[in-house]
C-alpha cells in the first residue's frame, strides 16, 4: 500500500485494509461515504487527537446579542486629591502595577502655590483654634466668656482638627499622599505628572481585579425569557470564548425597563485574562431549556465554502468525513444534525485529519473487507 507525505506531518494511506470488519463497524451503527483517512496511533498521539461520542443531551435556547464588559461594583476604586496642589506620582504609578491598601500612588503638593502649603496651613489653624478652645474651656468656668462664644470655639476647633488630622494622616515631605483604599492593580491614571489639580479631582483608579461583569443587551421581544437565563458565554477579543458560569460566575440581575428595544441583563464573573475591560463582545444567552439534541465542541468544526462537517473515527487509525448542520451555537458547543447517536467524532486535532482527507482513496480500496 502507497503512502503519501502531506506537509512533511501527515502520513495518507489509502483505505483502512486490516483495522476493524465491515460488519463490526455496521455493529456500531456507522455508514461511511466517500473517502476514508487512515490516520495512525502514533500520528493520533503526535497530534493529540481526542474525540467524544455523540450522545443527545439537555440543549438550551440561545439568544444572540451584544455586551459590554465591566468593571464590577465594589472592585474598582477612584483615588481623589484631597488638597489642591501639582501631582507627583509614585515610581510605582504605571497602569497595570499592584499596589497595597495605604500606599502612595502620587503626592499632591501645594507648597508652590500662591496660597501656601495646604497641610501647613491646616496645621497652623487647627493649632490656633486648640488654643482659642482650651482658653475658651477656662474662662467659661470663671464666667468671663458667654456659653455661646465657647461653643461657637469649640465648633471651629473641631472642624479644624478634623481637616488637619485628614491630612495629617498622609503628609509627607513631597506633599499629601494620594493613597490606594485597598490593594489591587492600578487601572488608569487620571492627571498628568506635574498637572494641577483641585481638591476632590480624580487622580487614579484603582481595582481589586478580583471580579468583572457583563452586561447584556437583551431585545425586548425574548422578555418573556428573562426568567430562564442562566448563563452567557461571549467571545473576546483575543477570539477566546468564555462562559459565565465555568468562570465562578452567575446572573445578578436585569432591567425591570425597556430601553431603546433592549433590556439590560447583569452578570458577575472571576477576572479573566482574555476579558478586557471596557471591550464590547458578541454574546450568547442561554434561556430555557429544549428538546435533546448531539451538541459537540466547536473544534470539532471544519467548513469548505460555507458546508460543515466533522471526522468521525471508524476505528483505531481509521476515520471518514460526516457533513452536518448546525442548529444552534453558543460559540463553545454547536448543536448538529446528521450525526447518529454513537458516532465518535474528533473534538480535537480535525485540521490535521482534514488536511489527510484530500489525498483521494485509489480504486479499489475502502473500509468494506
Amino acid at each position: 500500500m502507497n503512502r503519501l507525505l502531506l506537509l512533511a506531518a501527515v502520513t495518507l494511506v489509502a483505505g483502512c485494509a486490516g483495522h476493524g470488519s465491515h460488519s463490526e463497524s455496521e455493529e456500531h451503527g456507522h455508514h461511511h461515504h466517500g473517502s476514508e483517512i487512515v490516520f495512525s496511533e502514533e500520528q493520533q498521539k503526535r497530534f493529540d487527537i481526542k474525540t467524544e461520542k455523540a450522545v443527545p443531551s439537555p440543549y438550551c435556547e440561545i439568544i444572540k446579542t451584544s455586551g459590554e464588559i465591566l468593571p464590577a461594583q465594589g472592585d474598582e476604586a477612584t483615588i481623589v486629591a484631597t488638597v489642591a496642589g501639582t501631582v507627583e506620582f509614585s515610581r510605582k504609578a504605571n497602569i497595570g502595577s499592584r499596589v497595597l491598601k495605604g500606599e502612595a500612588v502620587a503626592s499632591i503638593c501645594s507648597r508652590n502655590l500662591a496660597s501656601g502649603d495646604q497641610y501647613l496651613k491646616a496645621k497652623a489653624t487647627y493649632e490656633a483654634a486648640k488654643k482659642e478652645y482650651e482658653r475658651d474651656v477656662e474662662l467659661l468656668k470663671n464666667d468671663i466668656v458667654s456659653e455661646s462664644h465657647h461653643d461657637q470655639s469649640k465648633l471651629a476647633y473641631e472642624q479644624a482638627k478634623a481637616e488637619y488630622e485628614a491630612l495629617a494622616r498622609n503628609a509627607s515631605e513631597s506633599g499629601v499622599k494620594a493613597v490606594a483604599p485597598f490593594s489591587g492593580f492600578i487601572t488608569s491614571l487620571l492627571a498628568k505628572q506635574g498637572e494641577y489639580v483641585e481638591v476632590g479631582q480624580p487622580v487614579a483608579t484603582v481595582s481589586q481585579n478580583i471580579k468583572m461583569q457583563l452586561l447584556c443587551n437583551l431585545p425586548e421581544r425574548y422578555a418573556s425569557s428573562l426568567g430562564d437565563i442562566s448563563d452567557a458565554t461571549f467571545r473576546c477579543a483575543d477570539g477566546t470564548v468564555l462562559s459565565v458560569k465555568e468562570n465562578g460566575g452567575r446572573i445578578l440581575n436585569y432591567g425591570t425597563s425597556v430601553s431603546s428595544g433592549y433590556i439590560p441583563v447583569y452578570f458577575e464573573f472571576n477576572k479573566n485574562s482574555s476579558a478586557i475591560q471596557g471591550s464590547f463582545v458578541e454574546v450568547c444567552l442561554k434561556g430555557r431549556q429544549t428538546e435533546d439534541k448531539i451538541s459537540i465542541p466547536e473544534s470539532a468544526l471544519t467548513e469548505d465554502q460555507g458546508i460543515f462537517s466533522v471526522f468521525v473515527r471508524l476505528d483505531e487509525d481509521c476515520f471518514a468525513k460526516k457533513e452536518v448542520k448546525i442548529l444552534s451555537s453558543d460559540g463553545i458547543r454547536a448543536a448538529v444534525s446528521g450525526l447518529e447517536e454513537g458516532d465518535e467524532v474528533v473534538t480535537e486535532g480535525a485540521m490535521h485529519i482534514k488536511l489527510a482527507s484530500v489525498s483521494a482513496v485509489p480504486s479499489g480500496h475502502n473500509h468494506n473487507h
